[in-house]
């Protein structure tokens, strides 16, 4: 397999082919729109963050992270307040972490 983007080989398990499994027959937007522990072939999506502030002209944080045999890649976008999303941004691997938090009721 080779690098979309400068054509180099690359071994399917690294995060460029990962990548690239993700969305050659599927986008973004159509990941996005399935619930968490949704499965397609290897990939399972992991976990979301999709919530769109609507004060117009506004922009939120949004994210995709998918499960691949035990490895966690994490897909960054950018939502608009109309609700469109760019997700222009990176796909990297991730650790998950536990974190602890505090909330006062």
């Amino acid at each position: 397999m080779n690098c979309r983007t400068c054509g180099q080989a690359i071994t399917p398990d690294s995060a460029a082919a990962i990548e690239h499994e993700t969305v050659e027959k599927i986008s973004w937007n159509w990941w996005a729109d399935y619930k968490v522990g949704y499965q397609h072939g290897r990939i399972k999506l992991e976990a979301k963050k999709l919530e769109f502030n609507d004060w117009q002209g506004s922009e939120s944080d949004v994210w995709l992270v998918f499960e691949v045999h035990g490895r966690y890649f994490k897909k960054y976008g950018i939502a608009d307040s109309y609700g469109n999303v760019n997700w222009g941004g990176l796909f990297e691997e991730v650790q998950p972490k536990t974190k602890t938090i505090t909330v006062f009721e």
